[in-house]
């Protein structure tokens, strides 16, 4: 996950199937995912093989539920690129990304491409979440975000954390454990994406 007002920089590194280092060129493009309109919770059971309802009739009486593969980011629409460029491990170890304040918040897909030295194509996604810390929204379409700012903590540090919902009017629990006793317990209104 990327907090927008924090972001200076990723490493950037690529290694053999032993874990050393190796010098690689390619390219690299960052893509917004087009999320579901509604939010949806996680499926209670294995994905069924046949349907008795058509999609649209299971959403108007499930409209929080997986019909198909439609939770699977995979499956989202991808959006134009917001970052195109390219790489190479031997001049540079870090990815800077002009302009990613503008973004807008959301998930994003990373598809890094290169060659092995044996010349064989490489491939490699991931997704991630980009918010602003200071938001007022919550940067994905889910029934409760979570985020734990500013990394680890250690005894004696505050702790923060960022939460939203999707949904108007959810409330979240939250306790304060030390030496094994709840010493806090706290009911927190959720704001509304």
């Amino acid at each position: 996950e990327v907090d927008q007002e924090a972001f200076v920089g990723a490493g950037i590194s690529s290694l053999n199937l032993h874990g050393q280092p190796e010098d690689s060129k390619g390219n690299i493009t960052i893509l917004p995912l087009k999320m579901p309109q509604q939010w949806l919770k996680p499926r209670n059971w294995p994905q069924p093989d046949q349907w008795l309802l058509t999609e649209s009739q299971f959403h108007a009486q499930f409209p929080h539920d997986v019909h198909a593969r439609e939770d699977e980011e995979s499956q989202w629409e991808r959006g134009k690129a917001v970052y195109s460029g390219s790489f190479d491990t031997q001049k540079e170890d870090s990815l800077v990304l002009p302009g990613i304040k503008d973004w807008p918040e959301g998930r994003y897909v990373l598809v890094i491409e290169a060659q092995d030295k044996f010349g064989s194509k490489v491939k490699q996604e991931r997704t991630f979440t980009v918010y602003r810390s200071g938001g007022k929204q919550t940067p994905v379409n889910q029934q409760l975000w979570k985020k734990q700012a500013g990394g680890e903590c250690q005894p004696g540090e505050e702790a923060k954390v960022l939460l939203g919902a999707a949904l108007e009017g959810q409330w979240v629990l939250a306790e304060v454990e030390w030496q094994k006793k709840i010493v806090r317990r706290q009911w927190l209104p959720m704001n509304p994406v």
